[in-house]
């Protein structure tokens, strides 16, 4: 487990740990979410390139035109 300090100004210092479990770099988005348990997790909003695997509709078949 790691700890961290609220700071006055609300921001939150990640520990590195997390950080490098996360691969998280600056500017990088996280996603909060608070569970039904009253936990709240905390997780890296970076997709796996392998996620996006279709989510395009294949290519429309295209006929050569000659004019």
């Amino acid at each position: 487990m790691a700890e961290t300090m609220l700071k006055e100004d609300g921001h939150l210092l990640l520990p590195k740990e997390v950080l490098e479990y996360l691969h998280l770099h600056p500017g990088d988005r996280l996603n909060i979410v608070i569970q039904n348990n009253g936990d709240v997790v905390i997780k890296s909003n970076l997709r796996d390139v392998r996620d996006l695997k279709g989510i395009l509709s294949p290519p429309l078949s295209r006929s050569l035109l000659r004019i």
